[in-house]
């Protein structure tokens, strides 16, 4: 006698962790702008993604393999508004990660799991100078190290 096909239970992905999407205006408010002017920049194309603190599952049936990047780009991905973002359900992981820095940042944590889903761009901002130096720092995560890039200064 063949044995009942078991159906695997369905798992929830919640659209929020509870957290607050920002530790204080200092970082909210380059978040949102940050995420609005590249939506505004991409506005034409139906190729580009475009949101921010926003959770991304990257492993299916563990909920907990969640990572929320204060604003992220993905070219290639439908420009359609989601609940969360199912990284096994949709063409890749985000080209470009921007982080908002502030006390609870976990930047080595952070690059590693950025640099395993396969992000190219990882920018740090730090708007307070406190955690940064300089502020606004982009690593490269397409080698076996990161590499920093300096952004131009407004002089160059």
């Amino acid at each position: 006698m063949a044995s009942p096909l078991l159906t695997p239970a369905k798992v929830d992905y919640p659209s929020s962790d509870g957290r607050p999407m920002a530790e204080s205006d200092f970082q909210r408010t380059p978040l949102t702008y940050a995420v609005d002017r590249l939506r505004y920049h991409f506005r034409e194309r139906h190729d580009v993604y475009v949101s921010g603190n926003l959770l991304i599952y990257y492993q299916e049936g563990n909920p907990k393999a969640r990572v929320a990047p204060d604003v992220f780009v993905v070219l290639g991905a439908t420009n359609v508004d989601r609940s969360s973002y199912l990284l096994w359900k949709e063409p890749k992981a985000p080209d470009f990660v921007l982080e908002v820095t502030s006390r609870g940042t976990d930047q080595g944590r952070k690059r590693e799991l950025y640099r395993a889903l396969g992000v190219r761009e990882y920018w740090q901002y730090d708007p307070t100078g406190d955690y940064l130096e300089p502020r606004l720092q982009c690593l490269e995560l397409t080698g076996e190290e990161a590499m920093l890039r300096r952004p131009r200064s407004e002089s160059s």
